[in-house]
C-alpha cells in the first residue's frame, strides 16, 4: 500500500512475509511509508486468549525509541504506541513485522503481569487467560489481533500523534 502525494497519512508498508517462530526477546521493526521504523519486540510466547494457546505477547515502541539503548528507566505507558498486543504467528507472515534482533530484551525489566480487558463483559485478564483486578495502567484489549488489525491500529496511532 502506498500513500499518494496528496495524502500525508503514514502507511504501514508490508514487507516479505517471514515462515518464523518468533521467541521472547526477538526484536522487530513495522516500516512505514514516510521511511521511517517502528521497534517492537516479542515479550512471551505462552500467553492464553480464550482457547488459543502459545499466543505471542508483544510491544509496539512509539517513534524514535530503541529498547536497547532506552531500556533503563523503562515505563511501558510511555514508551509504547499502543497497549501491549497478544497476536499469532500473521503479522510476520503478512510481512507487517520484519524480525531484527535476537536479543532486544537483554537487561530490560518486563512487567511479571499484564492486564488485559475483555470488551465484551468488561473483565480484566492477565496474558493466561486467569481473571485479575484492574489495577494496572497499562491495560490491552483480552483479544487475538491479527496483522491486518495490528497494521491499521498503528497507523491509526502514528496518524494521530503526528497530527497537527
Amino acid at each position: 500500500m502506498l500513500k499518494s502525494s496528496s495524502d500525508s497519512r503514514v502507511v504501514v508498508m508490508s514487507g516479505n512475509g517471514e515462515r518464523v517462530q518468533p521467541k521472547p526477546g526477538d526484536g522487530f521493526s513495522v516500516r512505514l511509508s514516510d521511511e521511517t521504523c517502528l521497534a517492537g519486540c516479542v515479550v512471551k510466547d505462552n500467553a492464553v486468549v480464550g482457547p488459543f494457546r502459545n499466543v505471542l505477547l508483544v510491544y509496539v515502541f512509539k517513534p524514535n525509541f530503541h529498547p536497547v539503548v532506552d531500556a533503563f528507566g523503562l515505563v511501558l505507558d510511555k514508551v509504547l504506541l499502543l497497549p501491549p498486543l497478544l497476536t499469532n504467528l500473521s503479522p510476520w507472515q503478512d510481512g507487517v513485522f520484519q524480525v531484527v534482533d535476537q536479543r532486544m530484551l537483554d537487561g530490560v525489566k518486563i512487567p511479571h503481569r499484564h492486564v488485559f480487558m475483555n470488551r465484551l463483559n468488561k473483565r480484566y485478564f492477565d496474558e493466561f487467560g486467569e481473571p485479575v483486578e484492574q489495577g494496572a495502567s497499562c491495560v490491552g484489549d483480552f483479544s487475538l489481533k491479527l496483522g491486518p488489525g495490528i497494521k491499521k491500529e498503528i497507523e491509526m496511532v502514528v496518524n494521530d500523534l503526528r497530527a497537527p
